[in-house]
């Protein structure tokens, strides 16, 4: 135990063995989307996991001066780009190692860094409104327990590895916890996410093996490969959009943010450090649920995808071609639904706030915050991250982004037809 109080962590190591784990995760995304089944089919939890690693290493690239610098980037890139149920629970995993890093007197040993990752699994416990065994949260409380029980060991090199086999086997595990899981025969996405993660942090840290490099970094125009394999639908969503909304300047606590939203919906998570919050949420009433956080922060990032409309077309698509329009059409809600017409929403720039047309607000808010800013309201095209979300639950596609412009726009499926 002595030995272990003493050894020290060589941060520049962490952080190559955490970009060598976000790597691993980013390579299986394509398996991670094609297994996503819960707690909603819609085949996005290794993009939304992807998206995350992704500003991870990009906000890490700059050399660190101790392990709580390490951390400190880590949490603050996490919490904004984390995206999903699985991305936002990360998120919060993260943060809460830095905060337990900040507690200790001795912040670059091996035992602290054992005991931060150990105790930051109750912070990701608390984020969630309902936990549920099976998931990722699972996979992330066994890995820590099994690395704090190892602590005995003469160095985190012997102790990784052992951690990362129990880790596997509570991987393993979650296709008999959950029975949409046990149906499908998958392991839970987003804990097999988290197991990729660490098992390439593990091999870097032990080992300081490479993982190649094979989908992240490139500079080409977007090419959204999506898995050929249907997904599949057990039930119509009880919320039709699920709503993510990040934060600042944020004046109230996780819980309080919780039992505020809770009335609008379910599947809520709750991120918060720093006057920082990212929000998860299921919901039919997205303009309700910005109204309210615009009261406790301000909204700098927002989404909000139509989970009903992806479950139409997956369950009954009428046509081989998708119709696509833009929230200026403003056509009515029900007969883009009855007709499986996608929007790509305009964003509404009210004050310091963006708003998504149509979802995040309506036409009667518009008008009566319009007049009470005072000011002239302004519009802004689709960012190209829109465009590929609209496209993402959906199968068979290629999407060529080459000419994306206001005046030249091309997407095309695979059978070689043009949207509309």
């Amino acid at each position: 135990m002595q030995a272990n109080k003493e050894q020290m962590i060589d941060y520049d190591k962490l952080l190559f063995a955490v970009h060598q784990g976000a790597i691993q995760l980013t390579n299986g995304k394509q398996e991670l989307n094609q297994i996503n089944v819960y707690p909603v089919s819609d085949g996005d939890t290794g993009s939304n996991l992807a998206s995350l690693i992704q500003t991870i290493i990009e906000e890490t690239k700059a050399r660190s001066t101790s392990m709580t610098d390490v951390f400190e980037k880590i949490a603050e890139a996490s919490l904004l780009g984390a995206q999903g149920n699985s991305g936002i629970i990360f998120a919060q995993y993260f943060n809460g190692i830095y905060n337990h890093l900040l507690l200790l007197e001795e912040k670059n040993s091996v035992r602290s860094f054992i005991k931060s990752v150990k105790s930051a699994v109750n912070e990701a416990y608390q984020a969630i409104e309902n936990p549920v065994e099976g998931t990722i949260i699972t996979v992330i409380r066994s890995w820590a327990e099994a690395l704090d029980r190892s602590e005995q060991m003469t160095s985190l090199e012997n102790s990784l590895p052992t951690a990362l086999a129990e880790a596997k086997i509570a991987l393993d595990s979650t296709t008999g916890q959950l029975k949409i899981l046990q149906k499908n025969q998958v392991v839970d996405a987003g804990a097999k996410g988290f197991y990729l993660f660490i098992e390439g942090f593990t091999s870097a840290f032990v080992d300081h093996t490479t993982v190649p490099q094979s989908t992240i970094g490139s500079n080409d125009a977007i090419n959204i490969s999506i898995s050929k394999t249907e997904h599949i639908y057990n039930s119509e969503p009880a919320y039709r959009f699920c709503t993510e909304v990040l934060l600042e300047n944020v004046t109230q606590t996780k819980q309080e943010i919780q039992k505020g939203l809770s009335v609008y919906g379910d599947s809520l998570i709750v991120a918060v450090n720093r006057e920082k919050a990212r929000i998860h949420i299921h919901s039919n009433e997205p303009d309700q649920v910005l109204n309210y956080l615009s009261q406790i922060g301000q909204p700098i990032q927002q989404k909000a995808d139509d989970m009903l409309l992806q479950y139409q077309v997956n369950q009954h698509k009428k046509a081989s071609i998708a119709l696509v329009t833009d929230s200026v059409a403003d056509l009515p809600a029900d007969y883009l639904l009855d007709n499986q017409i996608h929007v790509l929403p305009m964003n509404i720039l009210l004050g310091d706030t963006s708003y998504i047309d149509k979802i995040t607000i309506q036409s009667s808010q518009f008008f009566e915050m319009n007049k009470k800013q005072g000011a002239r309201a302004t519009s802004s095209q689709p960012t190209m991250k829109t465009v590929e979300n609209l496209f993402l639950f959906r199968n068979k596609i290629r999407v060529d982004f080459s000419d994306y412009s206001s005046s030249k726009t091309k997407w095309y499926f695979s059978n070689g037809q043009r949207s509309c």
